[in-house]
C-alpha cells in the first residue's frame, strides 16, 4: 500500500514540475502537458494520475481530499506499524488484500490451514473515533456506506433510512477470521468486499 502511494505522490509531483516549467516556458509544453492542463482546469483528475490511482468518480477537489487522507493514514500507520484502532478499509488500494492478512494472521497464531478461514464480519455499535484499541482477534474497519436503508444501532439490524439521507454508514465492522466449521447458520459477507461498492461515494 505505501509502496503505491508513494508512486501515485511521485506522479503527481512529476507531472505538476513540468507543467510548471512549461507555464514559465522554460519546458515545451508537450502533448502531455496540454492534456494534463486541460484535465486541471475542468477540474477532472488527469489520465496521468487516475492510471496509478485508485477506482474513483470524484471531482478534481474531492479526489485530491480524498487522497491526502489515504496518505495520512498510510503514514500514520508506518510509524510503529502497529495495527489501526479502526482502519479506514475504504482507504487502501487493495481492501482484500487486508482480509487476507487478518486470514494469514490468525492461521498463523493457531497453526490452521489457510484455505480453511474465511472472513466473518459483525457490525458494532462504535463509531471510528469511540474505537479505543483493535480488537483482541482480527480488526476493526470502517469507510462502509449504506444506499436505500441505515443501521440501528439499538437494534443492531437494519432500518428504513431518514428522509434525504442518501448513504448513511455503517458503524465499526468487526473483521475477523474463522474456520469453514465454525460459521454454521452465519451469513459471511466478505464476498462483498471484492467489489468497489464500499468505497466513499462520488459527491
Amino acid at each position: 500500500e505505501c509502496a503505491r502511494m508513494n508512486t501515485l505522490l511521485k506522479a503527481l509531483r512529476a507531472t505538476l514540475v513540468e507543467l510548471k516549467l512549461g507555464l514559465e516556458g522554460a519546458l515545451n509544453m508537450s502533448e502531455k502537458l496540454e492534456l494534463l492542463m486541460d484535465s486541471l482546469s475542468q477540474s477532472q483528475v488527469p489520465e496521468a494520475w487516475t492510471r496509478f490511482a485508485y477506482p474513483s468518480l470524484k471531482s478534481l477537489a474531492l479526489w485530491f481530499a480524498d487522497m491526502l487522507k489515504r496518505a495520512e493514514q498510510l503514514f500514520d500507520w508506518s510509524l510503529d506499524w502497529t495495527l489501526p484502532k479502526s482502519l479506514w478499509i475504504a482507504g487502501l488500494f487493495n481492501p482484500q488484500s487486508f482480509l487476507t492478512a487478518v486470514m494469514q494472521t490468525t492461521a498463523r497464531t493457531k497453526g490452521l490451514a489457510l484455505n480453511s478461514m474465511v472472513v466473518h464480519t459483525e457490525v458494532t455499535k462504535l463509531l471510528p473515533e469511540e474505537a479505543l484499541d483493535p480488537p483482541l482477534e482480527g480488526a476493526y474497519i470502517h469507510g462502509f456506506f449504506l444506499e436505500g436503508a441505515r443501521w440501528d444501532t439499538r437494534s443492531s439490524r437494519l432500518a428504513d433510512s431518514h428522509p434525504k439521507e442518501l448513504h448513511p454508514p455503517l458503524p465499526v465492522v468487526h473483521a475477523k477470521a474463522l474456520v469453514h466449521s465454525e460459521v454454521n447458520g452465519i451469513c459471511l459477507c466478505s464476498s462483498t468486499l471484492r467489489t468497489y461498492h464500499h468505497l466513499t461515494p462520488a459527491l
